[in-house]
């Protein structure tokens, strides 16, 4: 066999695998665009305020899904669960002019710590904390490659990965983290509006 036939098999390897990757990328596009429409009708205020998030926010998260990349979409939208809860729990606790003390605070606060606040302020609920501590779980477990704890989380067993996109993380457990980010958000900017208007509705006179 000539070095040019080497070639010529390695780049039509290379070719089937994108085309693999592209025919599955359509599949994952579309479980992606049906859990968000089954969660968040996009005619509804909620589902507007989901789309505004993916169009302005979540371009890079959606893309490391169709990529395939999903340990990384969820330690991507972990991170970005956490540094959102940690900056409205500051904004909620905290005046402006006690910044540099909230700061000192909540500097090291963890995700799972945070939401028990939004818990209490009922913002989210048990099964809300429920979640994003098995997401935490699952985020741990890749980020330190702890492959026990992920067998556990995740309830099949994982071995150690030849490639990063094989640590068992599949696109169920992507697209699930991606409906429970968008979920959390809804949830606190609609119960925070809802809270700014039952304390400026004005009591009836009797």
């Amino acid at each position: 066999m000539s070095q040019g036939s080497r070639y010529i098999e390695t780049v039509e390897s290379i070719a089937n695998s994108a085309q693999n990757r592209a025919r599955k990328n359509d599949r994952i596009i579309e479980k992606i665009c049906h859990d968000i429409q089954n969660n968040f009708p996009q005619e509804s205020f909620e589902g507007r305020y989901v789309g505004a998030l993916l169009s302005f926010f979540l371009q890079r998260s959606i893309e490391l899904i169709i990529l395939g990349q999903y340990p990384s979409f969820v330690l991507e939208i972990h991170a970005s669960l956490e540094r959102f809860s940690v900056d409205r729990a500051k904004e909620l606790i905290c005046k402006d002019r006690f910044k540099k003390i909230a700061d000192d605070l909540f500097g090291r606060k963890t995700l799972t710590t945070v939401s028990e606040y939004f818990k209490q302020m009922g913002i989210w609920d048990k099964k809300d904390i429920n979640d994003i501590k098995r997401l935490s779980r699952i985020r741990n477990g890749i980020a330190h490659h702890n492959f026990d704890k992920l067998s556990k989380v995740l309830s099949k067993k994982i071995n150690y990965p030849v490639h990063t996109e094989e640590i068992g993380v599949d696109e169920d457990t992507a697209v699930e983290a991606l409906i429970l980010f968008l979920r959390l958000l809804v949830k606190y900017n609609f119960t925070l509006r809802q809270l700014d208007i039952d304390m400026n509705v004005k009591p009836r006179k009797k």
